[in-house]
């Protein structure tokens, strides 16, 4: 399940439609997306694989309502079934749900698929319907794009591609032998930090020398650095900065330092409300090295769907 919270204001049936790709970060298939509202503000928005019908229908609803019901702030919600069929099960289920924990849903929306030309149809009985104008030219996509630099990918498939490695195996074996020969809370991983630090803050964090991921690579294996870097990306407040940096770390280390790389750019996207990818980056962390704490602790962050302003505030008074 993605979860994402992005506070932009929805005015039409189409305008959510088209709104739908920049608030899940990629343009959903085959989806059941369900966005709350307090007015026409957008609060917090879950995607899911449709599910099968039957009880598996039944526990998505339920486990959607909870993580709703845990945000203590929804007073509606628009629920839109993406996919070939209307979904009418689903529908009921999401409405059933939702009323138990007080959230009454005010628009249910179906569309075969997200884009240019497609109609769509409001499910309420009201008789509404249109023809979607192209998504990445709405208001809502515009306005993400100049003002935070981002992108909306086509598919799920298309944004996990931006976690890949860029680097080969030899490159990876001699960065992984290079971080396991330098200590982590040593000067060489202290001047790491610091050149990254100066360098993003310069606007020169795509200017990395190996050196500098090297030693960012074993202050990542060191819990007393690890912390250091957590408490760094919450106090950064710079749209998309922290996301950008932790992307580049994951695309260049090798091994567990890739693995918590994966997991601070999944906890970065967190902090911009950016579900979709911080679950990516979550279990992209999990298969490199299954089982480190900070990656669970953050995998349950995600889970839960913490707001950012409470999880930046939680984040910087872990790491003191």
């Amino acid at each position: 399940m993605t979860t994402t919270q992005r506070p932009i204001r929805l005015t039409s049936a189409d305008t959510v439609l088209a709104a739908i790709p920049t608030l899940v970060g990629f343009t959903p298939a085959d989806s059941l997306v369900i966005i709350t509202l307090a007015g026409r503000r957008v609060g917090m928005v879950l995607r899911v694989d449709l599910p099968a019908a039957g009880e598996e229908t039944s526990e998505v609803a339920a486990h959607a309502a909870q993580v709703i019901d845990q945000q203590g702030e929804a007073l509606t919600a628009v629920v839109v079934v993406i996919g070939e069929d209307t979904r009418a099960d689903v529908i009921g289920a999401v409405t059933e749900a939702l009323a138990l924990v007080r959230v009454g849903v005010v628009q249910a929306l179906h569309a075969p698929a997200l884009a240019a030309g497609m109609p769509w149809q409001c499910l309420c009985g009201c008789g509404r319907a249109g023809i979607l104008d192209d998504p990445a030219a709405s208001i809502v996509a515009v306005t993400a794009a100049v003002t935070t630099g981002q992108v909306s990918y086509g598919s799920r498939e298309a944004l996990a591609a931006e976690l890949d490695s860029r680097i080969d195996s030899v490159t990876a074996q001699r960065r992984a032998q290079m971080i396991d020969a330098l200590d982590g809370e040593g000067v060489e991983a202290g001047v790491a930090i610091l050149k990254l630090r100066e360098r993003v803050l310069s606007g020169r964090g795509d200017q990395l020398d190996e050196d500098v991921l090297v030693g960012i690579g074993a202050a990542l294996l060191t819990q007393v650095r690890r912390d250091a870097l957590v408490e760094w990306t919450a106090e950064n407040t710079e749209p998309g900065l922290m996301r950008s940096v932790w992307l580049q770390m994951v695309q260049q280390l090798p091994g567990q330092a890739r693995a918590y790389a994966a997991t601070l750019c999944g906890l970065a996207a967190l902090l911009e409300g950016d579900g979709a990818t911080a679950n990516l980056a979550l279990d992209l962390a999990e298969q490199v090295h299954p089982s480190l704490s900070l990656t669970e602790l953050a995998t349950q962050i995600a889970a839960c769907g913490i707001d950012p302003i409470t999880l930046r505030a939680m984040l910087r008074d872990t790491a003191r």
